[in-house]
């Protein structure tokens, strides 16, 4: 559910800027993806 939420900010962000700043798209998109298997697997 929370990565829409996420996605919607990166876009929200890279049109802001002009362009879309794929190294800290990639960065945050693993970051999230990390966080949300560590999470899955605590349960």
């Amino acid at each position: 559910m929370n990565f829409v939420w996420h996605g919607d900010i990166v876009l929200n962000v890279a049109m802001s800027g002009g362009g879309v700043d794929w190294p800290w798209v990639c960065t945050l998109a693993a970051i999230v993806c990390i966080a949300w298997v560590m999470t899955s697997r605590k349960r």
